[in-house]
């Protein structure tokens, strides 16, 4: 048997706060002390919920903006209506354009929006369903690559059903839900 502690939220009148006082007059004092304790605690849990979700939205518009100069830099790699799978490791490819093109710098990117781009990009329903559609993978130039093989189907086939039970796992960071092993190069 376990002993719960049982409390109470009365609002006390004056006259029992009066009676309080001349009993115990630490008692009322403490009680204030931990209601302006949990009120100022609400209210910083409320300012870091509102960062948050300021910080994801810029995080998002730098992710759509990086998206946008890819489609128009490499239309037949990036596109928002019809995409195709993009080899394995284009990430790399990625990283030396935006070093060697000073993107980073330019346009106020850093490395980790390049790490959240792809799988931002990737996880979208139309890029999963183009994966299941597909046979090869394509560069940077539009020119086909390596092929896309059954593991990473069955990955795309597993990533579509749980994009569709959990529509904000596609803005959510990299890597927050992974099936068995690595990211099968999606």
């Amino acid at each position: 048997m376990t002993n719960k502690k049982l409390t109470l939220s009365l609002k006390m009148t004056p006259e029992i706060e009066a009676k309080i006082a001349k009993i115990d007059p630490d008692l009322l004092r403490k009680k204030k002390k931990r209601e302006k304790a949990e009120r100022n605690q609400k209210a910083h849990d409320e300012r870091v919920r509102l960062e948050s979700l300021e910080a994801e939205k810029k995080r998002i518009a730098v992710l759509d903006d990086m998206i946008e100069y890819l489609v128009e830099r490499f239309p037949k790699a990036f596109s928002k209506k019809k995409p195709v799978p993009l080899k394995t490791c284009i990430d790399k490819d990625l990283a030396k354009l935006f070093e060697k093109e000073s993107l980073y710098a330019e346009k106020g990117w850093t490395k980790m929006h390049l790490r959240h781009l792809l799988p931002y990009y990737t996880r979208s329903e139309a890029y999963l369903k183009a994966t299941l559609a597909a046979k090869k993978r394509i560069s940077l130039e539009g020119k086909p690559k390596d092929n896309v093989t059954d593991e990473q189907k069955e990955y795309a086939k597993g990533a579509l059903e749980h994009l569709k039970s959990n529509p904000a796992w596609r803005t959510s960071p990299p890597f927050k839900w992974k099936k068995k092993g690595r990211n099968k190069g999606l």
